[in-house]
């Protein structure tokens, strides 16, 4: 399916903002795109939501799931991914009608192996909290994004869900199951195979924080898999 790009939704219980995430894909300003729900033995309604959308839509696939966390979530979505691109959105998040396009146009554009956008943060309740978070506008080379992405420059390096990827780029390539941190396990894998990176500085993906987030409830444990990302990522550069 030459062109296509596979978007992958990992979804766990967030019946609460799973149609909004959705419907934000949905109404992409391009056609040549399939969405691919993988539901990881949601508790809550959004198995069902997942499947109604599916039911309706030709382009939104879901397949179900026994919990296995984020990690592998993510990797069976790469695994049922037909399209010669990929782009992660967490089922909590929010796009703008334009991200999909835009990342797109950009990386055939530039023959570009990794289209990168700045993002903005929303609240649980779907309110804009503060300003766009990286806004650079330029071409670089993978090498560079491993620099940036050491000095901590700006989290959008860090994170998974703000770009689109060759599909190429994943081969042999997965997240670790069972920890948490996942993206900076292999993001820097990712860098290091590109040849050509665009920075867009458009706020098109929108971050939701929440109370209950994997993220917001951390445990010491947790944090030790941050720390062992860290870790490789070092040894690796």
């Amino acid at each position: 399916m030459s062109g296509i790009i596979s978007v992958i939704v990992p979804v766990y219980n967030t019946e609460l903002y799973l149609r909004e995430c959705i419907e934000s894909l949905i109404g992409q300003t391009i056609c040549n795109y399939e969405i691919i729900l993988i539901d990881d033995g949601s508790e809550d309604d959004s198995n069902n939501i997942c499947d109604y959308y599916s039911s309706i839509y030709k382009n939104i696939h879901t397949f179900h799931k026994k919990n296995g966390g984020l990690s592998s979530a993510r990797n069976m979505g790469i695994g049922k991914a037909r399209g010669d691109y990929i782009a992660f959105v967490d089922s909590d998040d929010i796009v703008a009608p334009n991200f999909l396009e835009e990342l797109y146009c950009n990386a055939i554009r530039h023959d570009a192996d990794i289209v990168q956008t700045a993002f903005f943060r929303i609240s649980a309740n779907g309110k804009k909290v503060g300003g766009i978070v990286g806004k650079s506008h330029t071409i670089i080379d993978g090498k560079t994004c491993l620099e940036r992405l050491a000095e901590g420059q700006d989290i959008g390096y860090a994170v998974i869900w703000n770009k689109l990827y060759r599909k190429e780029l994943w081969k042999n390539i997965s997240f670790p199951q069972g920890r948490i941190h996942e993206d900076m396990f292999v993001n820097y894998k990712l860098y290091d195979r590109a040849q050509k990176v665009i920075l867009l500085p458009y706020g098109l993906y929108g971050y939701r924080i929440r109370p209950d987030s994997i993220t917001m409830t951390m445990n010491q444990n947790d944090n030790l898999d941050f720390w062992e990302a860290l870790i490789r990522r070092e040894h690796f550069l």
